[in-house]
């Protein structure tokens, strides 16, 4: 006769290997579905951060991640060069004249963020053109403001809007939460992870 012990013993081992799992992953909530059926070739990849090495490595880790899906992505840093300022203006630029048919732009969300920060040197203003809070394309940038510098001790909520190109109309939007990370290393490669899937999901990324 089999003992059930053993049995039982494997079964926690599996049950907190995956609680473990999805302690690592980062929750995703979508806030906004205007896509009308589209599906989108050339997606330009922004991330908003106050440093530059975790903005890249977000940018990078996005772009893998739709290749990897069978789209065509490109982090916005490669394209301008080594920490460039999210200007507009120079981003209307850079769509147009890599025939990118999308923009999608990742940033803290500071109304639902809850984690402990250090707040950074505001050294810019934006005015709203109407629209919703944030626009990317319906804001007139007087210049930027520094992002926050996280704690990672807590719980992250960045928010990834995706824009399509041709009307510039805000047509998708998630939220993902993120606990306790290790790193920012981990950060970035759950939040990724999270966002690449449900683009997959919903069909934006085209082959």
């Amino acid at each position: 006769m089999t003992h059930p012990l053993p049995r039982l013993f494997a079964s926690l081992i599996a049950a907190a290997a995956l609680l473990a799992g999805c302690a690592a992953g980062a929750g995703l909530t979508r806030t906004l579905d205007d896509t009308r059926g589209e599906s989108y070739q050339n997606i330009l990849v922004i991330g908003i951060a106050a440093g530059y090495e975790g903005r890249a490595m977000f940018e990078r880790s996005v772009v893998s991640k739709i290749r990897a899906a069978g789209g065509s992505a490109e982090a916005y840093y490669r394209v301008i060069g080594n920490n460039p300022p999210i200007d507009r203006e120079q981003v209307r630029e850079v769509v147009s004249q890599g025939n990118f048919d999308a923009v999608l732009v990742t940033r803290v969300d500071d109304r639902a963020y809850s984690v402990r920060e250090q707040q950074g040197a505001v050294d810019a203003q934006a005015t709203t053109k109407g629209g919703n809070v944030f626009n990317f394309f319906r804001y007139d940038y007087v210049e930027l403001n520094e992002p926050a510098t996280l704690d990672l001790t807590g719980s992250v909520v960045l928010t990834t809007e995706l824009y399509a190109a041709a009307d510039k109309r805000k047509a998708w939007a998630v939220e993902t939460t993120a606990r306790d990370m290790a790193n920012m290393s981990d950060l970035v490669e759950a939040s990724a992870s999270a966002v690449v899937k449900r683009m997959q999901r919903d069909g934006l990324i085209a082959r």
